[in-house]
Protein backbone atom coordinates (compact mmCIF):
# COMPACT_ATOMS: atom_id res chain seq x y z
CA UNK A 1 0.00 0.00 0.00
CA UNK A 2 1.06 3.59 -0.56
CA UNK A 3 2.74 5.02 2.55
CA UNK A 4 0.56 8.13 2.34
CA UNK A 5 -2.62 6.04 2.09
CA UNK A 6 -1.47 3.87 4.97
CA UNK A 7 -0.97 6.95 7.17
CA UNK A 8 -4.32 8.46 6.21
CA UNK A 9 -6.07 5.16 6.90
CA UNK A 10 -4.50 4.96 10.36
CA UNK A 11 -5.49 8.57 11.06
CA UNK A 12 -9.04 7.85 9.94
CA UNK A 13 -9.45 4.63 11.93
CA UNK A 14 -8.03 5.98 15.18
CA UNK A 15 -6.16 4.03 17.79
CA UNK A 16 -7.33 1.91 20.74
CA UNK A 17 -7.00 3.47 24.17
CA UNK A 18 -4.05 2.00 26.16
CA UNK A 19 -5.15 -0.37 28.93
CA UNK A 20 -4.08 -0.22 32.55
CA UNK A 21 -3.42 2.52 35.05
CA UNK A 22 -0.73 4.89 33.97
CA UNK A 23 -0.58 3.40 30.46
CA UNK A 24 1.19 5.81 28.16
CA UNK A 25 -0.32 6.86 24.86
CA UNK A 26 1.86 5.18 22.27
CA UNK A 27 0.05 6.72 19.32
CA UNK A 28 2.28 9.29 17.61
CA UNK A 29 0.16 9.83 14.51
CA UNK A 30 -0.75 13.39 13.56
CA UNK A 31 -4.33 14.61 13.60
CA UNK A 32 -3.98 15.16 9.83
CA UNK A 33 -1.30 14.43 7.26
CA UNK A 34 1.09 17.18 6.17
CA UNK A 35 1.85 17.23 2.44
CA UNK A 36 4.16 19.79 0.86
CA UNK A 37 4.17 21.24 -2.65
CA UNK A 38 7.81 21.30 -3.75
CA UNK A 39 8.93 23.10 -6.90
CA UNK A 40 11.41 21.16 -9.03
CA UNK A 41 13.89 23.94 -9.87
CA UNK A 42 17.52 23.81 -11.03
CA UNK A 43 20.02 23.84 -8.17
CA UNK A 44 17.26 23.16 -5.64
CA UNK A 45 17.53 20.27 -3.22
CA UNK A 46 13.96 18.99 -3.21
CA UNK A 47 14.87 16.35 -0.65
CA UNK A 48 16.00 18.96 1.86
CA UNK A 49 12.88 21.05 1.24
CA UNK A 50 10.62 18.05 1.86
CA UNK A 51 12.35 16.79 5.01
CA UNK A 52 9.94 16.09 7.85
CA UNK A 53 6.83 15.99 5.66
CA UNK A 54 4.43 13.07 5.54
CA UNK A 55 4.57 13.30 1.74
CA UNK A 56 5.72 15.63 -1.03
CA UNK A 57 4.05 16.56 -4.31
CA UNK A 58 6.63 17.86 -6.77
CA UNK A 59 5.46 20.45 -9.30
CA UNK A 60 7.24 21.61 -12.43
CA UNK A 61 8.72 18.24 -13.32
CA UNK A 62 9.77 18.38 -16.97
CA UNK A 63 9.90 15.09 -18.80
CA UNK A 64 10.01 11.39 -18.05
CA UNK A 65 13.73 11.35 -17.22
CA UNK A 66 13.23 13.98 -14.52
CA UNK A 67 10.46 11.88 -12.98
CA UNK A 68 12.71 8.85 -12.78
CA UNK A 69 15.49 10.82 -11.06
CA UNK A 70 13.31 12.30 -8.33
CA UNK A 71 13.41 9.12 -6.27
CA UNK A 72 17.10 9.61 -5.51
CA UNK A 73 16.55 13.14 -4.18
CA UNK A 74 13.50 12.24 -2.08
CA UNK A 75 14.64 9.01 -0.49
CA UNK A 76 12.77 8.49 2.78
CA UNK A 77 9.87 10.83 1.96
CA UNK A 78 6.78 9.48 0.18
CA UNK A 79 6.61 11.53 -3.00
CA UNK A 80 4.99 11.93 -6.37
CA UNK A 81 4.71 14.43 -9.17
CA UNK A 82 1.83 16.69 -10.07
CA UNK A 83 1.18 16.26 -13.78
CA UNK A 84 -1.92 18.15 -14.90
CA UNK A 85 -2.45 16.05 -18.03
CA UNK A 86 -1.18 12.68 -16.85
CA UNK A 87 -0.22 10.17 -19.53
CA UNK A 88 0.38 6.45 -19.15
CA UNK A 89 4.07 7.02 -19.90
CA UNK A 90 4.42 9.65 -17.16
CA UNK A 91 2.59 7.45 -14.65
CA UNK A 92 4.92 4.55 -15.43
CA UNK A 93 7.97 6.82 -15.07
CA UNK A 94 6.84 7.69 -11.58
CA UNK A 95 6.44 4.03 -10.69
CA UNK A 96 9.91 3.27 -12.05
CA UNK A 97 11.35 6.12 -9.99
CA UNK A 98 9.84 4.80 -6.77
CA UNK A 99 6.95 7.25 -6.46
CA UNK A 100 4.38 6.73 -3.71
CA UNK A 101 1.67 8.86 -5.34
CA UNK A 102 0.66 10.67 -8.49
CA UNK A 103 -1.42 13.86 -8.67
CA UNK A 104 -3.40 15.06 -11.69
CA UNK A 105 -6.51 16.83 -12.99
CA UNK A 106 -9.46 15.57 -15.00
CA UNK A 107 -8.60 17.53 -18.13
CA UNK A 108 -6.10 15.72 -20.34
CA UNK A 109 -5.46 12.75 -18.03
CA UNK A 110 -5.93 9.48 -19.88
CA UNK A 111 -7.93 6.59 -18.45
CA UNK A 112 -4.97 4.25 -19.03
CA UNK A 113 -2.75 6.44 -16.82
CA UNK A 114 -4.70 5.54 -13.67
CA UNK A 115 -5.80 2.03 -14.63
CA UNK A 116 -4.45 -1.14 -13.12
CA UNK A 117 -3.39 -2.14 -9.63
CA UNK A 118 -0.24 -0.91 -7.92
CA UNK A 119 0.85 0.86 -4.73
CA UNK A 120 0.49 4.39 -6.08
CA UNK A 121 -1.95 6.72 -4.34
CA UNK A 122 -3.99 8.44 -7.04
CA UNK A 123 -4.73 12.07 -6.16
CA UNK A 124 -7.28 14.03 -8.19
CA UNK A 125 -7.70 17.80 -8.01
CA UNK A 126 -11.42 18.59 -7.65
CA UNK A 127 -13.20 21.93 -7.87
CA UNK A 128 -15.00 22.72 -4.58
CA UNK A 129 -18.11 23.91 -6.45
CA UNK A 130 -18.96 20.67 -8.27
CA UNK A 131 -22.69 20.06 -8.51
CA UNK A 132 -24.27 16.80 -7.35
CA UNK A 133 -24.32 15.18 -10.80
CA UNK A 134 -20.65 15.91 -11.47
CA UNK A 135 -19.59 14.87 -7.98
CA UNK A 136 -21.32 11.49 -8.26
CA UNK A 137 -19.55 10.84 -11.56
CA UNK A 138 -16.13 11.94 -10.29
CA UNK A 139 -16.54 9.89 -7.10
CA UNK A 140 -16.88 6.75 -9.23
CA UNK A 141 -13.40 7.18 -10.75
CA UNK A 142 -10.60 4.84 -9.55
CA UNK A 143 -8.83 7.46 -7.43
CA UNK A 144 -8.00 7.46 -3.72
CA UNK A 145 -7.76 11.11 -2.71
CA UNK A 146 -9.44 14.37 -3.68
CA UNK A 147 -7.65 17.69 -3.26
CA UNK A 148 -9.60 20.91 -2.79
CA UNK A 149 -8.05 24.28 -3.57
CA UNK A 150 -8.89 26.52 -0.59
CA UNK A 151 -6.04 29.00 -1.12
CA UNK A 152 -8.57 31.81 -1.19
CA UNK A 153 -9.02 31.49 2.59
CA UNK A 154 -6.64 34.21 3.71
CA UNK A 155 -7.82 34.61 7.32
CA UNK A 156 -9.64 32.63 9.97
CA UNK A 157 -11.88 29.91 8.53
CA UNK A 158 -15.54 30.85 8.38
CA UNK A 159 -18.55 28.57 8.63
CA UNK A 160 -19.06 29.03 4.88
CA UNK A 161 -15.49 27.83 4.26
CA UNK A 162 -16.16 24.73 6.35
CA UNK A 163 -19.43 24.08 4.51
CA UNK A 164 -17.59 24.34 1.16
CA UNK A 165 -15.22 21.60 2.30
CA UNK A 166 -17.92 19.51 3.96
CA UNK A 167 -20.10 19.60 0.85
CA UNK A 168 -17.45 17.38 -0.78
CA UNK A 169 -16.02 15.42 2.15
CA UNK A 170 -19.40 14.31 3.50
CA UNK A 171 -20.64 12.93 0.18
CA UNK A 172 -17.69 10.87 -1.10
CA UNK A 173 -15.70 7.90 0.13
CA UNK A 174 -12.34 9.46 -0.75
CA UNK A 175 -9.71 10.95 1.53
CA UNK A 176 -9.69 14.74 1.36
CA UNK A 177 -6.59 16.94 1.20
CA UNK A 178 -7.11 20.70 1.44
CA UNK A 179 -4.59 23.04 -0.18
CA UNK A 180 -4.07 26.18 1.90
CA UNK A 181 -2.08 29.40 1.46
CA UNK A 182 -2.24 30.33 5.15
CA UNK A 183 -1.48 27.89 7.93
CA UNK A 184 -4.67 27.37 9.98
CA UNK A 185 -4.55 27.96 13.71
CA UNK A 186 -5.25 25.27 16.32
CA UNK A 187 -9.03 25.65 16.39
CA UNK A 188 -9.29 25.80 12.60
CA UNK A 189 -7.22 22.61 12.33
CA UNK A 190 -9.64 20.82 14.62
CA UNK A 191 -12.65 22.17 12.72
CA UNK A 192 -11.20 20.97 9.41
CA UNK A 193 -10.45 17.55 10.86
CA UNK A 194 -14.00 17.31 12.18
CA UNK A 195 -15.34 18.19 8.71
CA UNK A 196 -13.63 15.13 7.24
CA UNK A 197 -10.30 16.57 6.09
CA UNK A 198 -7.49 14.00 6.25
CA UNK A 199 -4.56 16.29 5.46
CA UNK A 200 -3.25 19.67 4.42
CA UNK A 201 -1.24 20.64 1.34
CA UNK A 202 1.14 23.56 1.92
CA UNK A 203 3.22 25.34 -0.73
CA UNK A 204 6.72 25.27 0.72
CA UNK A 205 7.70 28.36 -1.29
CA UNK A 206 5.00 30.40 0.46
CA UNK A 207 5.80 29.51 4.08
CA UNK A 208 8.97 29.44 6.14
CA UNK A 209 10.62 26.27 7.46
CA UNK A 210 9.77 27.48 10.96
CA UNK A 211 6.08 27.72 10.04
CA UNK A 212 6.16 24.21 8.57
CA UNK A 213 7.82 22.87 11.72
CA UNK A 214 5.21 24.62 13.86
CA UNK A 215 2.38 23.15 11.80
CA UNK A 216 3.90 19.69 12.06
CA UNK A 217 4.07 20.03 15.83
CA UNK A 218 0.49 21.31 15.99
CA UNK A 219 -0.77 18.35 13.95
CA UNK A 220 1.06 15.89 16.20
CA UNK A 221 -0.36 17.56 19.30
CA UNK A 222 -3.98 17.63 18.09
CA UNK A 223 -6.34 16.10 20.64
CA UNK A 224 -8.50 13.20 19.63
CA UNK A 225 -12.01 14.10 18.46
CA UNK A 226 -14.25 14.43 21.49
CA UNK A 227 -17.56 12.60 21.56
CA UNK A 228 -20.36 15.12 21.77
CA UNK A 229 -23.53 14.55 23.73
CA UNK A 230 -26.40 13.40 21.57
CA UNK A 231 -28.51 16.48 22.26
CA UNK A 232 -25.70 18.78 21.07
CA UNK A 233 -24.96 17.10 17.77
CA UNK A 234 -27.37 19.18 15.72
CA UNK A 235 -26.19 22.42 17.28
CA UNK A 236 -22.51 21.91 16.45
CA UNK A 237 -21.36 22.33 12.87
CA UNK A 238 -17.95 20.57 12.94
CA UNK A 239 -18.95 16.99 13.51
CA UNK A 240 -22.66 17.43 12.93
CA UNK A 241 -22.27 15.44 9.74
CA UNK A 242 -24.83 17.60 7.98
CA UNK A 243 -27.67 15.75 9.66
CA UNK A 244 -30.62 15.74 7.27
CA UNK A 245 -33.58 17.87 8.19
CA UNK A 246 -36.84 16.17 9.13
CA UNK A 247 -39.04 15.68 6.07
CA UNK A 248 -42.04 18.01 5.92
CA UNK A 249 -45.42 16.58 6.85
CA UNK A 250 -47.36 15.34 3.85
CA UNK A 251 -50.56 17.17 2.99
CA UNK A 252 -52.53 13.93 2.71
CA UNK A 253 -51.57 13.02 6.31
CA UNK A 254 -52.90 16.35 7.52
CA UNK A 255 -56.14 15.84 5.60
CA UNK A 256 -56.62 12.38 7.12
CA UNK A 257 -56.17 13.79 10.63
CA UNK A 258 -58.87 16.41 9.89
CA UNK A 259 -61.27 13.70 8.68
CA UNK A 260 -60.99 11.89 12.01
CA UNK A 261 -61.62 15.06 14.08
Amino acid sequence: MSKLLDLMQRISEGAPTPLGFGAARADSRPGMALVGLVAAEPQKDVGEAAAGLDAAIVVGVDGVDALKSLGESLAGVPWGAYVAALSEEAAQAGRDGGADLVAFTLEGTTAAAIAGEDDLARILSVAPDLDDRELRAVAALPVDIFTLDMNAVAGPWTLQDLVTVGAISRRVDKYILVEVSRIPDKKDLEALRDMGVSGLIVNLDAVSPEEVAGLKAALLAMPRPRARRKERLRATLPGSGFAPARPPAREDDEEEEEDYD
